[in-house]
């Protein structure tokens, strides 16, 4: 299994994509918040963990397909391969923004991840 997992790992640092939750342990964001402002601009689907084409065109988000590579029955009763939205390396300051401007630092785990992402943001515009 491991062989698998490392070569899925490698295809996510090529990609420069990342998961939600490991965005959030990078930048001490509580888990919910990206999801919170993502499904609020149209970014991410309501019911699935699944970019729309605004979040894709947007590019902070990248369907990816999972590494397990598991199948789901959809509303339609067809058969659809299992895809999760990545966050887009590059983008993450935008992101940081977002989840800023809308909750403050009440989206941090603690004032040090809130001032970091503030300095990230500043140092990006």
């Amino acid at each position: 299994m491991q062989p698998k997992v490392d070569e899925y790992e490698a295809y996510l640092a090529e990609e420069c994509i990342c998961r939600v939750m490991d965005f959030c342990n990078r930048h001490g964001v509580k888990k919910n918040h990206p999801g919170y402002i993502l499904r609020g601009k149209g970014l991410l689907h309501q019911e699935k963990f699944l970019a729309t084409q605004t979040g894709l065109k947007s590019g902070i988000l990248k369907n990816v397909l999972e590494k397990d590579g598991f199948e789901y029955i959809d509303s339609k009763g067809q058969s659809v391969e299992a895809q999760q939205a990545m966050v887009v390396r590059q983008r993450e300051v935008s992101l940081l923004k977002m989840i800023v401007g809308a909750y403050g630092a009440t989206a941090f785990r603690d004032q040090q991840a809130f001032d970091r992402a503030k300095a990230l943001i500043r140092g990006a515009a």
